[in-house]
């Protein structure tokens, strides 16, 4: 090879190089601070103290199955129906239709995907709350949403509590936790979630942190942390996935009970959950494509 071919080869490699390099730094830096932060200190502590640590990171009683990443992305790439084909009807709501509580006692409003309000014995819990645009830490690219939030954040009635399943992006909404890190309802959340809370500037004081099983109270309401079969996983910027815990939530008063599964697959202990913490009266339940129908 000529000495001409081998400078040009170099200057190609090297603009090669340059071009990777620049569109790392361009997602990294685009994904600054919707990434969140991992947890340090007494924080990280106590995570490894939790019966679900596994070494390095959180782990499942029953060890998820994953089949082939190639497939995987073969049929990512080869499916035809990714988004709706016609517009999807949305009830909108404003903060009026709140005043009045649910002469039952128990209401559960659906906001779309995994985010609700429920309503139970004169509490109000704000569940998986995504008001973003896109489920991902990049203004300009990741999964879209489909239609306009039913109700501005802003209209939505006083809060008691807001409650966090775990910390994929379409569950932990970096820029719905910066318009509500100023309400007075604590964040109830599974290990791990309040160092993304707190580099977000939510006060550690409205921060509890659970493991599975364990529960808080709220007023008349017992929230309670349950297992689930999943995993997590929300920056770019450290690699070690699972490094916060993931989970379902009990929600029971004297008069009603309620179940959120979070993003779940079956495992023995979804029985445990329904003879330690049932019956329920609502249960709200993640459903999702394991196979071509």
């Amino acid at each position: 090879m000529s000495a001409g071919m081998k400078r040009w080869f170099k200057y190609v490699a090297g603009a090669c190089a340059l071009t990777l390099l620049g569109g790392i730094t361009l997602v990294a830096y685009s994904s600054y601070p919707a990434s969140g932060s991992a947890a340090t200190g007494s924080r990280l502590d106590s995570m490894q103290q939790s019966p679900q640590w596994r070494g390095e990171s959180f782990g499942n009683e029953l060890a998820r199955m994953d089949g082939s990443y190639w497939e995987m992305l073969k049929l990512q790439f080869a499916k035809t129906h990714s988004a709706p084909e016609q517009p999807i009807k949305v009830q909108p709501r404003k903060r009026s239709d709140f005043d009045e509580p649910p002469q039952t006692g128990l209401r559960v409003t659906w906001f779309g995907h995994s985010s609700f309000l429920v309503e139970i014995d004169a509490r109000r819990i704000l569940v998986d709350p995504v008001w973003g645009e896109r489920a991902s830490p990049l203004s300009w690219a990741g999964p879209r949403r489909f239609f306009e939030p039913p109700i501005p954040l802003e209209q939505l009635p006083e809060l008691d509590a807001i409650v966090i399943s775990h910390d994929h992006y379409d569950h932990l909404d970096y820029p719905t936790v910066v318009q509500l890190r100023e309400s007075k309802a604590p964040w109830v959340v599974p290990l791990g979630i309040g160092a993304h809370l707190e580099y977000w500037g939510v006060p550690s004081s409205k921060i509890i942190e659970l493991d599975w099983w364990q529960p808080t109270p709220l007023g008349d309401v017992t929230l309670t942390c349950t297992p689930a079969r999943h995993f997590s996983g929300h920056s770019l910027l450290f690699a070690v996935q699972n490094a916060t815990l993931w989970a379902g939530w009990a929600m029971k008063s004297s008069q009603h009970n309620v179940y959120y599964s979070g993003d779940n697959a079956l495992h023995p202990e979804v029985g445990d959950i329904g003879t330690q913490l049932g019956t329920f009266d609502i249960t709200l339940m993640e459903t999702g494509a394991y196979n071509a129908p």
